[in-house]
This record gives C-alpha cells, structure tokens and sequence, in this order.
C-alpha cells in the first residue's frame, strides 16, 4: 500500500508542477468556484426563511422589495463566481491539458486577472 501512496504523490506532485506556472489563475478558479459553492445553500435558507416568516409578518412597507433583491444579488453572485471559476479553469486547460478540440471552445482569460 506505501507504494501505492508514494506513486500516488509522485503523480500528483508531477500534475501539479503542470500548473505552478498559471498558480495565480488556479488560486483565482479555486476561490470562486469555492464561492460559488458557498452560495448555493443560501437560496433554499432565505427561500425556507421567506416562507415561514417572511409573509406571515409585515415588516414594514418596503419589504415587499427585499426580497426579490436578495433574490437577484443571490444568483447575480452565484452567476459571477460560477462563471469566473469556469473560465479561469479554462485557463488551465487551455494552456496545458487539453487536446486542440476542446481549447477552440475554452478562450483564454487573460484579460480577467
């Protein structure tokens, strides 16, 4: 099994010495789609919250407002991230892993660092 983990560690070590050279893109792509991620539960919490309590009580005469604002920062976020991990992913692939089918239909991002 050790010869597994060392082989295992080589291997990794040698797919990631592929991307040291775009490490700021790779950080960049790992931080928004960890965003990314992190926002999708917040829709079903203000939604659940929303549901139980939000039309039930009047909380004055602009709540009718807040929440389809909230609504809309919640998947303007989630848009934003999820595209900016996408395409700064793309960066890495299209530099070095994938084939030339697959970099026509992945542009670069360079403009977005």
């Amino acid at each position: 099994m050790s010869g597994d983990m060392t082989s295992s560690r080589a291997l990794y070590s040698r797919l990631l010495s592929y991307v040291r050279p775009y490490w700021r893109a790779f950080l960049a792509a790992m931080v928004c789609m960890g965003l990314a991620s992190l926002s999708e539960p917040v829709f079903p919490a203000m939604m659940k919250y929303m549901l139980d309590d939000g039309f039930a009580q009047s909380q004055g005469s602009w709540a009718w407002l807040i929440y389809p604002l909230i609504i809309l920062a919640i998947f303007f976020a989630r848009a934003i991230f999820g595209f900016l991990g996408h395409e700064l992913g793309c960066e890495q692939r299209h530099y070095r892993v994938a084939p030339s089918n697959v970099r026509a239909n992945c542009p670069p991002a360079d403009a977005l660092l």
